[in-house]
């Protein structure tokens, strides 16, 4: 799971430095605002970028080394072209790139099977292929609430299982996944999915 650094206070960005966040996660499918718009719809890759910088700046300000970031970034026949750059600008924003499957090939399903294999670091270009070759599922049902339960800064509990999923609509054309949760769109109650080997401990650590 990610944030998607489009509606954040530079305050809480600095914060963010200040108070030793641990580890923070960015959700940026694409390397161009092309790409990333097509799934991350209303989001804004160029201020994704500018709030990355932003963190960066105030670690700097700060002689800080946190919080550790990373760019993760979800495989599509439309972005798959774009995991070279995107190697190289997390490079330079001093962050550790994570690529993941694709867990709706319905929607921009991979084009060029053989690049993903290479460049995505499965040495695999589906979830299904994972399986085969692997002999273990890519993913598994979320425990987060139970594992790592998130209290907000008003006091008020917060689950991934309230995340809203991907919205397709009865005509087939593909909406995308939100940069931000409105009310219209419904609340998710299917389990979510985690990575592989993910740790079951909470990186959202205070360093004191």
């Amino acid at each position: 799971n990610g944030v998607n650094l489009n509606t954040v206070r530079d305050e809480t960005l600095e914060n963010l430095v200040r108070y030793g966040f641990y580890f923070l996660s960015v959700s940026i499918d694409g390397a161009s605002a092309e790409s990333y718009e097509k799934y991350r719809v209303r989001g804004n890759f160029d201020r994704v970028m500018e709030n990355v910088r932003r963190i960066n700046y105030y670690k700097q300000k700060y002689q800080s080394q946190l919080p550790m970031l990373q760019w993760q970034f979800i495989i599509f026949g439309h972005n798959e072209h774009e995991i070279p750059k995107a190697r190289l600008l997390a490079r330079e924003l001093g962050m550790k790139l994570r690529t993941k499957l694709n867990h709706t090939p319905v929607f921009s399903p991979v084009r060029n099977a053989e690049f993903v294999r290479r460049q995505g670091g499965f040495g695999v270009a589906s979830r299904d292929e994972f399986r085969a070759k692997k002999k273990l599922e890519y993913s598994f049902p979320c425990s987060q609430m139970w594992d790592n339960p998130q209290i907000n800064w008003d006091g008020a509990y917060f689950s991934d299982s309230l995340i809203s999923p991907i919205a397709i609509p009865a005509t087939g054309d593909f909406i995308g996944t939100p940069a931000s949760i409105s009310e219209s769109e419904p609340p998710q109650t299917e389990a979510i999915e985690l990575e592989p080997l993910d740790s079951k401990i909470s990186l959202t650590i205070r360093i004191v």
